[in-house]
């Protein structure tokens, strides 16, 4: 019974949800399909996870100058780290930046301190985002009338993704996965019409195709008739399954259709968006389904590329603070750190090490060769701050000090020997004289 009910599901998935055909979509990258895509529960943990790969690193400003005084440096980074820390809600900040991928575009304003030091930033949907092609300048209509978000980049910070001369509203990640995602779709609403007819419970005859079309209808009205529901007629060439009615429950429909196809086209997506190859289980055989492992190199990839696009945006945040404290922004960038898992942090340390001792070993043999090497360069190799050398003639005084103290300390040792083996000499004379 259960190997004619998997014939039936089957010839309902492949005649009446006509799943053969599927394939041919081509769909129009619209602000809608955008969100639909971002709700679809796998689309959505695929792009959580990535977005949490990024939004988990540390913000750390750094310097491209080459250290002509590198106090001074040293302070004026940490000064800016400062401003960056107090930033409310970095972490939502970053979040909407790596967003942009996915949707196109990200808009957020801008709110100062009374100080000019930044306080938070304030998304602004990207759906709202308009271009003035007459004018040349992007905006929004706001409760006060139209802003413009172009004028003034001290205010908003707009970030496109790709934007070129090809694609001047942005890209979107989203693009690869659109025609797949819009296939599953299509199942789905060809399952809604099935469950609008039919009901939870579909009843299926199943007839000869020899069959007379009049044949056909009496048989399905006198069941419609019995059952009070919409009936569907299926031909099947087996005689064994002709003029039989079977009961198929929607639960069993499902599973069936998401083995054939859903399966597949959710691995396609995940595997475009987060890389690499994929396993996927169909819960040994009971239904249901789990995503297996990705790569973590290929997706630590793609991780980092977004890492890159939000970099270049938080160029901006450098540029703005240069403004209000007077420094040359270029000199300096936001980097985002992955964090170190404990193991790899030793690992990494050790290597450092090694390279280190490496490097003194390669000193050593170009002092023996008669080369002396300046005390700057001995710095920027080993990565010193700072570096002091011992004078030589305090070092051999305390040198020659330690001999003296050495040589003393011999003469008291043989001192105590010499009263120690006298005064053993007369404890025995006297246990000898009793």
């Amino acid at each position: 019974m259960a190997d004619i009910k998997k014939e039936i599901i089957n010839q309902i998935a492949l005649n009446v949800l006509n799943i053969g055909n599927v394939g041919d979509t081509k769909v129009e990258m619209t602000s809608e399909l955008k969100y639909r895509i971002a709700r679809d529960v796998t689309v959505n943990t695929a792009i959580n996870s990535l977005i949490r790969g990024v939004t988990s690193r540390e913000l750390v400003v750094k310097s491209e100058k080459t250290n002509d005084n590198a106090n001074e440096n040293d302070t004026k980074i940490l000064e800016i780290q400062k401003r960056i820390n107090k930033i409310k809600n970095k972490t939502a900040f970053l979040n909407n930046l790596c967003k942009a991928i996915f949707f196109g575009m990200s808009v957020n304003e801008i709110i100062y301190n009374e100080d000019y030091t930044i306080e938070k930033f304030e998304n602004i949907p990207f759906e709202i985002i308009k271009y003035n092609k007459e004018k040349k300048y992007w905006y929004f209509n706001g409760n006060a009338g139209e802003v413009n978000i172009t004028e003034n980049p001290s205010k908003w910070l707009h970030s496109i993704y790709n934007q070129n001369v090809k694609n001047f509203y942005g890209e979107t990640r989203f693009e690869a996965i659109a025609d797949t995602y819009s296939e599953i779709e299509k199942v789905k609403q060809k399952l809604r019409g099935i469950i609008e007819k039919y009901g939870d419970t579909i009843i299926v005859f199943a007839y000869d195709p020899e069959s007379e079309e009049r044949e056909i209808q009496k048989t399905a009205d006198e069941l419609k008739a019995m059952h009070g529901k919409n009936i569907l007629a299926l031909p099947l060439s087996d005689g064994n399954l002709r003029d039989n009615v079977f009961f198929i429950k929607l639960s069993d429909l499902n599973t069936e259709i998401h083995e054939r196809i859903t399966e597949k086209y959710e691995q396609k997506i995940i595997s475009n968006l987060l890389g690499g190859n994929l396993t996927v289980s169909n819960g040994e055989g009971k239904g249901s389904y789990a995503l297996g492992e990705i790569h973590q190199e290929e997706k630590e990839k793609i991780e980092d590329e977004m890492a890159m696009f939000v970099r270049d945006q938080l160029d901006a945040i450098i540029k703005i603070d240069a403004e209000f404290f007077g420094y040359e922004a270029e000199n300096y960038y936001i980097s985002l750190e992955r964090e170190e898992k404990e193991i790899e942090k030793l690992e990494i340390d050790k290597k450092k090490q090694e390279n280190r001792n490496l490097k003194m070993d390669e000193l050593v043999k170009l002092k023996q060769a008669g080369y002396e090497i300046e005390e700057d360069e001995i710095k920027e190799i080993f990565d010193y701050k700072t570096l002091k050398k011992i004078e030589q003639q305090n070092n051999q005084a305390e040198f020659e000090s330690k001999k003296l103290s050495v040589a003393e300390r011999q003469i008291k040792i043989e001192e105590y020997i010499k009263n120690a083996s006298e005064k053993f000499a007369k404890e025995q004379n006297k246990v000898l004289k009793k």
